[in-house]
């Protein structure tokens, strides 16, 4: 899988993302950027593409005839090193910008982000791998890939050719030429009922990545009509009214909105969009394939809260995560009693079905070598049960624990059932967190916070640290600071 690599070059002015109709593009990361400023609009910043979505009866032919997703953005400016943000104009674009998904058929993964094309000769940006990408039917239920690519005279009115290794198409009026290139946000593996994503925190020469805004969230970003519909009280009410739940679950008078005494499903994200830095990629991050559908008592529970802790130890340990989730949630129904049904949030109006899945999980890891040869690291599988049923003594997928973790662990399976375990290969069969050549090949140790490894040459033995007090701290400060 691709990694997930952020720049923080500056100060980001982050807005509500559809206020801001144009797409920054930083050209010296090659990532989304929002763009840089300071109290008096002088701050120097990199130099910017920016893009818009079709608007011109051309621009709207080739993105319907000729581009991958049918949603593609076209460069319109180039905003200057170190111009005044108070010279840079966000809203000139005829219309909002939407993020796509590719499926790229290398690596077997689903890709969001933004199919762009710029104006041939005003840059420099070789993008080797136009055609491993296929477009994706997002409606169907299996993501269905369309394996055709466009012919070398494509609809007659371009031309397609590659040169000097960028994928290039030419109007025959000739008006101009339009180059290639894809802008990845996040990458997810899905298959059957798992998916999964990572983020890297990566040393990029200035500073870690820090995070901002943790407060945001998809519903300000826009979603579909089918994801508000399928979330609806409606909607869930119709897909879950037959479970079979014990009325005295909750204490007090339980929620029965949604049909039964286990409340709601919220919508919650496979990896939050505060692991984004700009605008635009936080915006890529609320596509429905990294939306799922989480019981509100748990997303709103322990999930925050261990979401909120990994924000803490990735910034005190500069580690990263893989953030995924496994299995489909079985419950048992009014209709027969001793025989449990896999839950969806499906409905016949719409083709997509939206699994209900059994498993959250966050794999927190560090690499402990100087050279970052990536042979051995130190992981911690945080588990998370997305059942307010589930059972904490037979449901639990390992036995052993790992310390310095206390303050997420949690028996209560009505805000989540959460543990942490150590990585291994029967574990990760249970999960599908790692590809099955990394789990075999690679020696994964036990990640205890109170006795964290750090190698101080490369020389052994290592040296082994406490760090969980620190890391609860921070924890702490984050609960009083983010509310919920």
């Amino acid at each position: 899988m691709n990694p997930l690599f952020f720049s923080i070059l500056c100060v980001l002015f982050v807005t509500e993302v559809r206020s801001k109709k144009a797409l920054f593009f930083n050209l010296k990361t090659k990532a989304l950027d929002d763009v840089c400023h300071d109290e008096n609009g002088y701050k120097k910043c990199p130099s910017y593409l920016t893009a818009c979505s079709a608007s011109t009866p051309q621009e709207e032919q080739f993105n319907e005839n000729i581009s991958l997703s049918k949603g593609c953005v076209f460069s319109r400016l180039i905003y200057a090193e170190n111009e005044s943000e108070r010279n840079i104009i966000r809203n000139f674009c005829e219309n909002s910008f939407d993020p796509v998904m590719l499926y790229d058929s290398k690596d077997d993964e689903y890709e969001i982000g933004y199919e762009l094309y710029f104006e041939d000769g005003k840059l420099n940006m070789t993008d080797k791998t136009y055609d491993i990408y296929k477009s994706v039917i997002r409606k169907n239920s299996k993501y269905e890939i369309n394996n055709q690519t466009i012919s070398a005279n494509a609809s007659g009115f371009v031309i397609k050719y590659e040169d000097e290794k960028n994928v290039k198409f030419s109007f025959t009026d000739p008006s101009r030429t339009l180059v290639f290139y894809w802008i990845e946000v996040l990458a997810i593996i899905c298959l059957k009922h798992r998916k999964r994503t990572k983020f890297d925190n990566c040393w990029n020469g200035l500073l870690y990545f820090s995070f901002n805004n943790l407060k945001d969230e998809c519903e300000n970003y826009g979603l579909s009509d089918d994801d508000v519909y399928s979330y609806s009280k409606g909607n869930q009410k119709k897909c879950l009214e037959d479970i079979l739940a014990p009325l005295g679950l909750f204490e007090g008078n339980p929620d029965l909105s949604c049909g039964q005494p286990y409340g709601c499903l919220s919508r919650s994200q496979i990896i939050p969009l505060w692991y984004f830095v700009s605008s635009s990629a936080r915006l890529a991050s609320c596509s429905h394939m990294n939306i799922i559908p989480v019981w509100k008592s748990i997303a709103d529970g322990n999930l925050r809260r261990v979401d909120l802790y990994l924000v803490a130890a990735v910034q005190h340990l500069h580690g990263d995560v893989i953030f995924g989730v496994s299995g489909v949630l079985k419950m048992k129904t009014s209709t027969c009693a001793n025989i449990t049904r896999k839950m969806f949030l499906s409905t016949s109006e719409h083709n997509r079905v939206i699994t209900i899945p059994r498993i959250l999980y966050r794999v927190f890891r560090i690499n402990t070598r100087l050279e970052q040869d990536y042979t051995d690291d130190y992981a911690a599988a945080i588990i998370i049960h997305n059942d307010p049923s589930a059972d904490p003594e037979i449901d639990k997928l390992c036995t052993d624990t790992l310390s310095g973790w206390d303050k997420i662990t949690n028996n209560d399976t009505k805000t989540g059932l959460t543990y942490v375990c150590p990585m291994s290969f029967e574990l990760n069969k249970k999960l599908g967190a790692y590809n099955d050549n990394d789990i075999t090949t690679r020696v994964i140790e036990p990640l205890n916070l109170d006795s964290v490894p750090y190698y101080r040459s490369y020389t052994y033995p290592c040296q082994y640290e406490d760090e969980a007090e620190a890391i609860n701290s921070d924890f702490e400060v984050l609960l009083k600071q983010y509310p919920k």
